[in-house]
């Protein structure tokens, strides 16, 4: 089990401030989301905590693994991407690779495991996300709901400790995002610790243990799931009365 820590993380593009002094915790086993609206930091947060995005100030920390700015950061951040797994808004699965194939390709090059481990490997993954019958699939014949699943049993795919998912519900219908929200509420039974961002608040009610508002680049609340219901500060309440009209 992990535990991820981001203290003070400030990160600066050419136009201007992108997060500002970001602090948070997820303990080992919890499910936080960072929910807020578009523009506000959110991706930028998730793939600094990956060690995908270099960031000006602070530090991230997943267990003993602790990235800062420069070229320690940058060693680090390779170290600790073999501890978290990374889901994509947009899927990112490769259309000439059937569902069992996108799973498997990563444990064959990066861990080294042979072919029918790999296969193997692949196909409880993709059963555990609900796929058992369409693993032989290719993308094409998938639905968006599905696709998202094979990119969630591709990142588990490489045994991380915590699972990272960026707006991994926002491009998909009702009924597609119930299929993905019901395989997190599976990940979070069996304990793994999520850190997931969305300007969703219904998939932060149904699998948040903690939220994080997340405004402009800055921490403006973050609690238990009741502050969605009766926010402290003007801020998150402004967000959130415009997202629940």
């Amino acid at each position: 089990m992990v535990r991820i820590l981001v203290r003070g993380l400030s990160k600066v593009f050419a136009a201007g401030a992108a997060l500002e002094g970001v602090s948070l915790t997820v303990e080992p086993g919890e499910t936080v989301v960072v929910l807020g609206p578009s523009g506000a930091g959110k991706s930028t947060l998730l793939r600094c905590v990956a060690g995908l995005v270099p960031f000006e100030a602070g530090e991230v920390q997943v267990n003993s693994w602790v990235l800062r700015p420069g070229l320690e950061g940058l060693a680090a951040g390779r170290a600790l991407r073999k501890q978290v797994g990374f889901v994509f808004q947009d899927f990112g699965l490769f259309p000439h690779k059937r569902a069992w194939e996108n799973v498997a390709l990563a444990p064959r090059l990066v861990r080294k495991l042979d072919a029918a481990t790999a296969r193997d490997q692949a196909f409880q993954l993709l059963a555990k996300v609900g796929l058992a019958g369409r693993a032989e699939a290719y993308p094409q014949q998938l639905s968006g709901g599905e696709k998202q699943r094979v990119a969630i049993a591709r990142a588990l795919a490489m045994a991380p400790a915590a699972l990272l998912g960026d707006e991994i519900t926002s491009s998909l219908d009702p009924e597609l995002k119930w299929e993905v929200v019901e395989t997190l509420l599976r990940l979070k039974a069996e304990g793994i610790t999520l850190l997931l961002v969305t300007h969703e608040v219904g998939l932060a009610r149904q699998v948040a243990d903690r939220v994080v508002l997340l405004v402009d680049g800055r921490v403006v609340e973050e609690g238990p799931t009741a502050v969605l219901s009766a926010p402290k500060t003007v801020r998150a309440q402004q967000f959130l009365s415009r997202l629940l009209v």
